[in-house]
């Protein structure tokens, strides 16, 4: 139990994995090689620890074997990368269903705005109405208030829609990015290290779920232009991409499309 007997093992699947059962995270667990065991390495649920995790009962979900799980998330993401055709007819459907939407968002945002323009009109009458003592002061409050409520909901809306073309324009634009990488890393991946499967993962997964016999892989797609060096590139400092391949992990306020939809990360 000494902490110098402790030895720190790498994980690839680290940070991106939830119990389906208990609902928590899982972590790696390594039980070292003895004279009559070799080494195992298996994932467990942080529910089957009720005490740090004030819990009655443990997460009945079993242990997962590290290596077969590993091999199939590496196998879905490396096949992925190797055949960008599927990841392109996911994409192209998704741009199929935002190109069938733009149509009513365009008819809602001219909409939004001929209502703004009548609240405006209303309000000027409002004004002229109690400027010629027709109403009070109390019912011209009290219907002003009624406007700017109305008023405030229709910038909301209007909002919304301008946030989502702009998401829809950065689906469109990364998809050349993409496909430009999937190319570069392709011959890379059979000789990746552990530490760049790491980072493609963390840059391409946003979660996976695991169930006794089942495993859900949630993916994305980083919303941001992809540098032209190296297999998992950083993020650009600037205007002009630089090379290396340090942390892949996406910048607080970038976006990913995810497989679930387009909102930020």
């Amino acid at each position: 139990m000494s902490f110098r007997n402790n030895t720190r093992n790498n994980y690839l699947l680290r940070c991106l994995l939830s119990c389906q059962t208990g609902g928590l995270a899982m972590f790696g667990v390594t039980l070292h090689a003895t004279a009559g065991r070799p080494q195992y390495r298996y994932y467990q649920c942080h529910g089957k620890d009720c005490v740090s995790r004030d819990r009655q009962h443990r997460c009945p979900q079993r242990r997962v074997k590290a290596d077969e799980l590993e091999a199939a998330v590496w196998g879905h993401v490396e096949g992925l990368l190797n055949a960008p055709s599927t990841l392109l007819e996911q994409f192209e459907t998704f741009a199929r269903q935002a190109d069938t939407q733009k149509i009513n968002e365009r008819a809602e945002e001219k909409k939004g705005e001929a209502q703004l323009r009548r609240l405006e009109r209303e309000e000027q009458r409002l004004l002229a109405a109690y400027q010629a003592e027709i109403i009070d002061l109390a019912e011209l409050k009290e219907r002003r208030n009624q406007i700017a409520s109305r008023r405030q909901a229709l910038t909301t809306q209007l909002e919304q829609l301008t946030r989502l073309h702009s998401q829809q324009r950065a689906a469109q634009e990364v998809w050349t990015d993409l496909k430009a990488f999937c190319e570069r890393v392709r011959g890379r991946l059979a000789d990746a290290t552990l530490a760049e499967k790491q980072q493609l993962l963390q840059l391409l997964i946003e979660r996976v779920i695991v169930g006794e016999d089942t495993l859900e892989i949630r993916q994305v797609i980083p919303l941001r232009r992809l540098q032209p060096e190296g297999l998992v590139p950083t993020p650009p400092s600037g205007p002009a991409a630089g090379s290396g391949t340090g942390q892949a992990v996406p910048q607080e306020g970038e976006e990913r499309l995810r497989s679930d939809g387009v909102r930020p990360a």
